[in-house]
């Protein structure tokens, strides 16, 4: 059985064909993401050590079990984490990882310009619980970039604090580390940049690397996905959370929010759930209709020439 793992990054439109595209292959080809696996593979991920000989040795149980029942099948694991913890590029430990869980795999990258990576991943921050200006998420004072100094943690009112060193911001470092588990012909390196300039070719070379011979499913790139917050949302969700600091106030939680949701789906009147989000509802909820009504944007990284500078980097 051939196994293709699709590492990502993050924002660079992989939950977009986890939603649209993979889960639609023909499964007489490929087997995508089969759930006892990933399972597994989520746990390995969020672990703090390396899977002991145990824990291998019953995974490549589970990849034996299911190989004998699709041979001629193409395993296709898609897991960004493989190469990113928590907010930041780990491409160490997840060569690492993956070569431990796949010595025999061929690899999918999808990389982005640092920049607007850094800007994409930013606004997805500020939506999922993010607190505080670019600045802060970018470690930049007294006009450097801090290296060094990522952290994560919730303050005392539960606003996820992030920032990330965007040194780790490394492709060429990160390609290596890959390159030092695998043969460079197993790896296939794919660019954001080329999904923006033809949705359709990207996703036909994507397919051909998969192997898939049969018809490609139709795909609507109009179809949204996992799209960040406006400049303006930014900012707004930004001076709510200084005022609530100010006051004290503990926001709603989102973790909470999605439980409810969970609980209550297909559950009650238009009126129960108008109650339910008007009660649990978190601030990101409302600030994503917000957008949909009006999604006023700009370069955040504009600011203090932020682009500039991360571009004299990069280039």
């Amino acid at each position: 059985m051939r196994i293709i793992v699709y590492i990502g990054l993050p924002k660079t439109a992989t939950t977009f064909y986890q939603k649209y595209l993979f889960p639609f292959l023909d499964k007489s080809e490929v087997m995508y993401n089969p759930p006892a696996l990933m399972k597994k593979i989520g746990g390995f991920i969020y672990k703090e050590k390396m899977p002991n000989n145990k824990e291998i040795s019953l995974f490549y149980d589970e990849i034996n079990k299911i190989s004998k029942n699709n041979v001629v099948k193409t395993l296709l694991i898609v897991n960004e984490h493989l190469g990113h913890r928590e907010w930041s590029p780990d491409p160490k430990r997840g060569a690492e990882l993956t070569k431990l869980l796949f010595p025999n795999a061929e690899i999918i990258l999808c990389l982005r310009y640092q920049s607007d990576w850094l800007l994409s991943l930013y606004r997805h921050y500020m939506d999922v619980g993010g607190y505080g200006n670019i600045k802060r998420f970018l470690n930049y004072e007294i006009n450097t970039f801090i290296p060094n100094k990522s952290r994560f943690y919730f303050n005392p009112h539960q606003n996820a604090i992030v920032s990330i060193d965007i040194f780790q911001a490394n492709w060429p470092n990160y390609i290596d580390y890959f390159s030092s588990k695998y043969k460079r012909e197993d790896i296939n390196i794919l660019f954001f940049e080329d999904f923006i300039r033809d949705k359709n070719l990207y996703t036909k070379k994507i397919c051909n690397i998969i192997g898939v011979k049969n018809q490609i499913p139709q795909l609507d790139f109009d179809q949204p996905s996992n799209k960040g917050r406006s400049a303006l949302t930014c900012k707004i969700i930004e001076l709510k959370c200084s005022l609530f600091d100010c006051l004290g106030i503990i926001p709603r939680s989102i973790s909470a929010w999605n439980l409810v949701i969970k609980n209550n789906k297909n559950k009650g009147s238009k009126f129960h759930i108008l109650f339910l989000i008007i009660k649990y509802a978190p601030f990101q909820f409302f600030m994503t209709y917000f957008d949909k009504i009006l999604y006023l944007d700009w370069d955040i990284l504009l600011k203090s020439n932020l682009r500039k500078k991360l571009d004299y980097i990069y280039k």
